[in-house]
């Protein structure tokens, strides 16, 4: 007779293929490499990362051919907005300050990116209105904040101290990343902070006179981004 095995707990996140729109798309794979989900060279792979990358190889390697002095980048510099802690080797920094302070508008994005990629893969109790609010936030932050913000820095000087270079995202982050609050309100009202920060420094940047153009409409997507969380936070835990 087999051995008895008692019912395992259902798994979390499994609730969002259930009720989430991007559902089936997202429903793990036990014992396949991430190159099977998607990602990698097999599988339907033509419109995943690995698809759109090789893509961008081959036309840039047909460019490349036709004009061998076609260089399609700009001559940015891999720099931080100020010295990493856990790093002893002195690193190149950011000096301008236009692009510190965009850097740092890019660095609060990603986080926040993070957050929301953190909550809805380790969810509990969210509704499915509510995974759809940390989706869609994810995908607003991705094409409407850090799309533009990194494209903008790439335009601007990193500093007289890297004459010709110019500056690009430094990916640093503020606070050690992991899903330290599993309870759903604390949670949220923490996404909705950072959210709130977020917009608040956008909104602050681009009413400078001398701001990007491309600020204006970075710092909308943030407010609506933040509007969009807070609305799912208890009102006594809402940022003020």
């Amino acid at each position: 007779m087999p051995a008895y095995r008692p019912p395992q707990p259902e798994p979390a996140g499994a609730r969002r293929r259930k009720h989430h729109g991007h559902g089936p798309r997202l429903i793990p794979a036990p014992g396949h490499s991430q190159d099977a989900r998607g990602e990698g060279a097999r599988g339907d792979w033509k419109t995943a990362h690995y698809g759109r990358f090789l893509r961008i190889w081959e036309e840039y390697r047909q460019l490349r051919e036709q004009d061998p002095s076609f260089d399609p980048v700009r001559p940015v510099i891999a720099a931080f907005t100020r010295q990493p802690f856990d790093v002893p080797e002195p690193q190149p920094l950011l000096t301008e300050p236009a692009a510190r302070s965009i850097a740092g508008l890019f660095n609060l994005g990603y986080e926040l990116l993070l957050w929301l990629l953190t909550r809805f893969f380790t969810n509990t109790d969210e509704t499915g209105e509510q995974l759809d609010a940390l989706t869609a936030s994810a995908f607003a932050l991705m094409g409407g904040v850090l799309a533009p913000l990194g494209r903008t820095l790439t335009r601007l000087p990193a500093g007289p101290a890297h004459p010709g270079r110019t500056a690009g995202p430094t990916f640093e982050m503020y606070y050690q990343m992991g899903n330290f609050i599993p309870a759903r309100g604390a949670a949220w009202a923490v996404i909705s902070e950072r959210a709130a920060l977020l917009a608040a420094r956008c909104a602050d940047a681009a009413s400078h006179d001398a701001a990007p153009a491309s600020l204006g409409a970075v710092a909308k997507t943030a407010a609506a981004v933040a509007a969009r969380l807070a609305s799912h936070v208890a009102p006594a835990l809402r940022p003020t």
